[in-house]
């Protein structure tokens, strides 16, 4: 059986290909946004169906089952659409279609009740209780939401630059590493300075933030904290909902979590609202995690299935 898991998010796609009886990988990274709370709709659609078919060039076949997790894929025209593109475009006989929250909970979990964190380019929270009941918190792009997300911090880290830049602001090592990250010599200079996804270009800003943030920047911290208490505030609904007996399980998924700080700060957050849930990095990526989800929807797969992948995934 040939699968494929296909990840869309704000900063690209990510694609993996399995073959389940060779037990041979292959993967794509595409680097063009696909997220549909940003973008314009046929541009996700054509980089889902680049990413998918450059992760089965070594295959030289169609995919038996293909699953898509996609940002800000809500609605069932959006998912119709990617369904119907990747079928066509002969990625796979078989798609399956949610939002990147979705894939997250999946590899964090292997399907059991729990709760999923997503930070990266965007973020949001999602659960699924011992019913299978959903609810997603969160997601709705840089304009309306994404706190405590890539794109949520670079524009607070451009906003504290600004200030100190007019004189009413006092971080002025924001503002200096503002600078040197952006190459211009005032804030000033930097405006219309942004990439086609501003989602993108916001969260490209954060690694020089963050650094602020693991030498103890005051502002910078303050910023931090102020942003995450916001994102706990939402994990805090989410594990509130979700039935499972005892603590509810609460993973991250997403490129912040890579960060010490980011998860030590989230971390303390959670644990002041709830102080029975710890939050623990996923074990899969958002694409291992839509990887795992297309082998559990195969045809005729097992447990068994699923833990051979789990364990090819996990090999050197």
């Amino acid at each position: 059986m040939l699968l494929v898991g296909i990840d869309g998010g704000g900063s690209g796609v990510r694609a993996l290909a399995l073959d389940l009886e060779q037990g041979t990988l292959s993967s794509c990274d595409y680097d063009s946004p696909a997220d549909f709370s940003s973008i314009p709709s046929a541009a996700v659609l054509d980089a889902l169906q680049r990413a998918g078919h450059g992760a089965l060039v070594r295959q030289s076949r169609v995919a038996d089952v293909a699953f898509a997790g996609v940002a800000g894929c809500v609605s069932e025209e959006q998912r119709a659409s990617v369904e119907e593109r990747l079928i066509s475009a002969g990625v796979a006989r078989s798609v399956a279609v949610h939002h990147d929250a979705y894939t997250a909970w999946f590899g964090a979990t292997l399907g059991r009740a729990g709760v999923v964190v997503m930070a990266g380019t965007g973020s949001s929270v999602f659960m699924v209780d011992r019913m299978g009941a959903e609810l997603l918190i969160g997601g709705y792009g840089a304009l309306f939401g994404d706190e405590g997300s890539g794109s949520d911090l670079g524009r607070e880290f451009l906003r504290a630059a600004v200030a100190a830049e007019d004189g009413y602001g006092q971080a002025t090592r924001i503002r200096t590493a503002a600078l040197a990250a952006l190459g211009v010599s005032s804030m000033r200079a930097a405006m219309g300075d942004k990439e086609s996804s501003e989602a993108s270009w916001l969260a490209s800003l954060v690694p020089p933030f963050l650094e602020l943030v693991g030498e103890g920047d005051s502002s910078a911290v303050a910023i931090l904290r102020a942003r995450l208490a916001c994102l706990a505030d939402q994990i805090v609904v989410a594990v509130n909902a979700c039935d499972a007996s005892g603590a509810p399980l609460l993973f991250g998924a997403g490129s912040l979590f890579g960060n010490a700080s980011y998860l030590d700060e989230l971390r303390s957050a959670v644990r002041e609202r709830r102080r029975d849930v710890t939050l623990q990095p996923s074990p899969c990526n958002s694409v291992q995690g839509a990887l795992l989800a297309a082998v559990a929807r195969g045809e005729g797969s097992s447990r068994s299935d699923l833990s051979r992948a789990l364990e090819l995934l996990r090999a050197p």
